[in-house]
C-alpha cells in the first residue's frame, strides 16, 4: 500500500499504524505524559472504525481503481446523469469511514480567468478521454494512485444480482411496459 507520503508499506502494517494513531489520540496519560496501556476514552464511533479496520486487515488487500466517464454532445448534456453515476457508489460510503469520491474531473477551475479561452479545459478533457481509452490506471502514461479494497469489499461492489445466484425466499417479479392511466392529473 502506498501512503499519502509516498511510502510503500504492507497493508497490515498500515492498518496497525492507523489503529495506533486513533488509540494514541484518546489514550490516558500519566503525570509525565506517558501513554498508559489500553484504549482510554475512545468514542464508540472510533471503536467502530477500529473494528472495521481489524476485520478488513485480516483479508487480502487488492489495489483497485474505478474509472467512469460521462460523454454527451453539448446539446444533449444533462448534469443529472453525472450525479446518478456518482450515486451508484454513494451506497458504499459512510459518514465516519471511507467512501468513493470523484477525482480528475474536467471542471478543476474555480474562476473563469483561470481558463479564459477554454483551451486548458479542452486539453484536460482530451487527456482524460485518452487515458480512459488506453484503460490506464496502474500503468504509464497516466498512472494514478490506486486504493486498497479487501476481498469482501470487492465482492460487495461486483456482485451484481442476477439469475445465476438466486435466493430461495425471494422470487423475481416480471415487469411489463404499459401506458399510464388516462385519469392521471397533470
Amino acid at each position: 500500500y502506498t501512503t499519502k507520503e509516498g511510502k510503500n508499506v504492507k497493508w497490515n502494517e498500515y492498518s496497525r499504524q492507523v489503529i495506533k494513531d486513533i488509540t494514541d489520540k484518546y489514550a490516558d496519560k500519566d503525570e509525565k505524559g506517558k501513554i498508559k496501556p489500553g484504549f482510554g476514552n475512545v468514542p464508540k464511533s472510533e471503536m467502530n472504525v477500529i473494528a472495521a479496520i481489524e476485520r478488513n486487515a485480516t483479508k487480502i488487500g487488492f489495489d483497485a481503481g474505478v474509472r467512469a466517464v460521462y460523454i454527451a454532445p453539448k446539446e444533449k448534456f444533462n448534469g443529472v446523469n453525472i450525479s446518478a453515476m456518482l450515486g451508484v457508489f454513494r451506497q458504499f460510503g459512510s459518514n465516519d469511514m471511507n467512501g468513493f469520491a470523484p477525482t480528475n474531473t474536467t471542471a478543476p477551475f474555480d474562476y473563469p480567468w483561470q481558463d479564459i479561452t477554454g483551451s486548458r479545459q479542452r486539453a484536460l478533457r482530451k487527456n482524460l478521454l485518452n487515458a480512459y481509452r488506453l484503460r490506464s490506471f496502474f500503468y504509464e502514461p497516466y498512472e494514478r494512485t490506486p486504493f486498497v479494497l479487501s476481498s469482501e469489499e470487492l465482492a460487495t461492489i461486483y456482485h451484481f444480482p442476477g439469475r445465476v445466484i438466486e435466493t430461495p425466499s425471494f422470487k423475481r417479479i416480471d415487469s411489463k411496459k404499459a401506458e399510464p392511466p388516462q385519469n392521471l392529473p397533470i
